[in-house]
């Protein structure tokens, strides 16, 4: 049977730790040393997130659209034009077996995603003298989200460097 990604990761860091870095830390090239442990670190980091990277993108992707949609249906309160390009094509997830997206594919997604919410947030920017409650309240929404996405990926980061 093959082995899963996190355990071909977990074997490469394995492997790093215990023949790779032993030979570089005799050697006394210290900056090499150190280079062998940071990458350790990320791969560690990597492992950890791996097995939830599905789950993670579906959820991220799901959320990013609400706030899209909401954005959309703000700036058409003010007929802002081009408000409903704003979400544009965005695929809503049917979970047919046959047509599951890969992980590479949900995070082309969440880019372009992250790309539309960035959009309306400059929209809103520029939308000074017509700033509604709803357009604020979808700012403050995708505000809190993304600050959410850094506080989840900073808390993960620390956990793997301080181990």
């Amino acid at each position: 049977m093959r082995p899963t990604i996190a355990e071909l990761i977990a074997g490469i860091t394995r492997t790093l730790n215990t023949t790779a870095l032993p030979i570089v830390l005799n050697s006394g090239d210290t900056e090499a040393f150190l280079e062998l442990m940071i990458t350790a670190r990320l791969l560690a980091f990597v492992e950890s997130r791996w097995d939830k990277e599905y789950e993670r993108l579906i959820r991220e992707n799901t959320a990013m659209e609400g706030l899209l949609k909401e954005a959309a249906d703000a700036l058409q309160q003010i007929n802002y034009p081009d408000g409903v390009n704003l979400v544009g094509n965005i695929e809503e997830y049917h979970f047919d077996i046959q047509a599951i997206p890969s992980i590479s594919e949900l995070h082309e997604h969440n880019v372009e995603r992250k790309k539309k919410l960035q959009r309306f947030i400059l929209i809103h920017t520029s939308l000074k003298e017509r700033q509604t409650p709803e357009l604020c309240a979808v700012r403050a929404k995708i505000r809190d989200f993304l600050k959410d996405l850094n506080n989840r990926d900073l808390e993960a980061a620390q956990l793997i460097l301080a181990g």
